[in-house]
């Protein structure tokens, strides 16, 4: 649920607030020296970013998990049409 922030100032609601989104991949992450989260924080994590671009007004794009070939195409052809 998106909690009303008076502090916070609006964007103007005629831009285009269009997000390309990169969800969490499990069968590709790996925790490193700085990246300690377990995958099951990081859904949490993502969860929670999702909701705060969503309530801050973005169109959020999901990126598919495929190659980055696919990837880039996918991005290109919402960017041109």
């Amino acid at each position: 649920a998106c909690v009303d922030r008076p502090w916070v100032i609006s964007a103007d609601v005629s831009a285009s607030l269009t997000l390309f989104y990169f969800e969490p991949w499990e069968s590709i992450y790996t925790p490193d020296p700085t990246r300690l989260e377990t995958f099951k924080s990081v859904l949490q994590i993502d969860k929670a970013l999702k909701n705060a671009y969503s309530c801050f007004g973005y169109e959020i794009n999901i990126v598919p998990k495929t190659t980055v070939e696919e990837r880039a195409d996918f991005i290109l052809k919402i960017l041109l049409d």
